[in-house]
């Protein structure tokens, strides 16, 4: 069974640009993430109204109810028979090809619901929440594909009322986690990417992409404003890290 130490649960909202802030954050040698739970049939490509078309949206697993793993987490305890955290250890381990000294990434939009019991229930574990406008983050995730995104399966939702109502709770939890334990917001800039995470752009030419794909800025490199609209939190605060 894998240690809860090395689990970092990475929580955002649908459309909030989360899963290309996870790519962007396991090159960080401080997250030291275990990436062997991606493989083609975990890849998401957004082909449609993007000047990115080649560079993946979504990689790797992801948790919550109807998707590949991590049925049921939304409410852990309203269930017929309540989760337990071997049960979640058991889902994370299944997500992952191999198991080492580095960490686990379990991205998760589900957890935002229920925040209270999987802090108290994973105490050693550390978190990540990623921040976007709310309604830049559901324009974003319909426009993207919405319910035919193809992976990971987004039909525990049922329609877009459903969705903005449960995403709304998801993002109104986020935030007030983040202002009940004064956590600090970094936006996603390349300071903060090479200063602050230690992540060398030089490494991985797909770094600069997908950092200028999230920050809305064209491929050609001569050209574009960054546009800072994601944020992030770590819990505990980063300098604990």
């Amino acid at each position: 069974m894998i240690s809860e130490d090395k689990i970092i649960f990475f929580v955002g909202i649908p459309g909030s640009a989360w899963s290309r802030v996870a790519t962007l954050l396991q090159w960080s040698p401080i997250i030291n993430s275990n990436v062997s739970d991606r493989n083609k049939d975990r890849e998401y490509y957004i082909t449609k109204g993007t000047s990115w078309p080649g560079i993946v949206n979504h990689q790797g697993a992801f948790f919550g109810s109807e998707m590949e793993f991590g049925m049921k987490w939304e409410y852990p305890e309203e269930r017929d028979t309540p989760l337990t955290k071997e049960a979640v250890l058991h889902d994370i381990e299944s997500a992952f090809k191999s198991h080492d000294d580095t960490n686990y990434l379990v991205k998760s939009h589900s957890i935002a619901l229920s925040l209270d019991w999987w802090i108290k229930t994973f105490p050693n574990s550390k978190f990540i929440f990623v921040v976007r406008d709310f309604e830049a983050s559901i324009k974003w995730w319909l426009n993207g594909g919405g319910f035919d995104i193809t992976y990971p399966s987004y039909s525990w939702y049922k329609d877009e009322d459903t969705m903005r109502h449960k995403a709304k709770l998801q993002d109104w939890n986020i935030r007030q986690f983040i202002d009940d334990n004064d956590l600090t917001l970094y936006n996603m800039t390349s300071g903060f990417l090479k200063n602050e995470m230690a992540i060398s752009f030089d490494i991985d030419t797909r770094i600069e992409k997908h950092y200028r794909a999230l920050n809305h800025m064209p491929p050609d490199l001569t050209k574009g404003v960054p546009l800072y609209d994601t944020s992030v939190a770590f819990y505990p605060h980063l300098e604990e890290w």
